[in-house]
């Protein structure tokens, strides 16, 4: 989907960082933007700001709740139309060893970063399938290509979601639909992510060395 202007795009996790950072970038390039967080308070900030750039509107949406991702979709369709562009952004991270992980946190990063795709695949989907166009874009991470110490649960998310953005991808080239299916897999950016991480090292510099001895172990 080269010429965006005009399309209707989602973005999850918009009200900060680089879900704030891609909406006025989709802005910029004529699209209407729905911009849909759990932070009522920075999304209402982020909604102010970009309005003076274009055509956009907020929801306070949980997206690890399947109810809500759905109900959520019924309400956009009604509003704005058929989604063109599914940004699947939001994310956490918790950074500990497996052991001194809480259950729940394992859980809600589980639920965030990898299955609340699987609801807002599955809600915003059929309308571009219905349209015969769309786009999905799936954030994972560097985390998603290679496993580092203190992060199980987040790389095991977005390892997931790396592998479900494939076998979505295959399936839509299976029925001839012409829906993109792109995974994203940036390393650490200065979006505060990460900040107050416990882990032993930098993540940035984590993953390079982890690359490094991959290259020397010859994989």
């Amino acid at each position: 989907m080269k010429d965006l202007k005009g399309k209707v795009a989602l973005v999850t996790g918009a009200a900060m960082g680089m879900g704030r950072s891609l909406s006025e970038d989709l802005l910029r390039e004529g699209c209407s933007v729905i911009l849909v967080d759990v932070n009522q308070q920075e999304l209402s900030k982020t909604l102010a700001d970009l309005l003076k750039i274009g055509k956009c509107a907020s929801y306070i949406c949980d997206i690890s709740d399947r109810k809500a991702v759905y109900q959520l979709a019924s309400q956009v369709e009604k509003k704005f139309g058929q989604v063109d562009i599914l940004v699947n952004n939001a994310g956490i991270v918790k950074a500990l060893e497996l052991l001194d992980l809480p259950d729940d946190a394992i859980e809600k990063t589980i639920n965030i970063n990898l299955t609340a795709q699987f609801w807002t695949c599955k809600a915003f989907l059929p309308a571009m399938i219905k349209k015969g166009q769309g786009h999905i874009v799936n954030f994972a991470s560097a985390g998603g290509i290679l496993a580092l110490p203190n992060l199980s649960a987040y790389c095991a998310s977005k390892f997931g979601v790396v592998g479900f953005s494939d076998a979505l991808r295959q399936e839509m080239k299976k029925h001839k639909y012409n829906i993109g299916v792109t995974y994203v897999c940036p390393n650490t950016v200065n979006t505060g992510m990460f900040e107050g991480s416990k882990n032993g090292c930098r993540y940035q510099d984590a993953f390079r060395l982890r690359c490094d001895q991959k290259s020397d172990q010859g994989h």
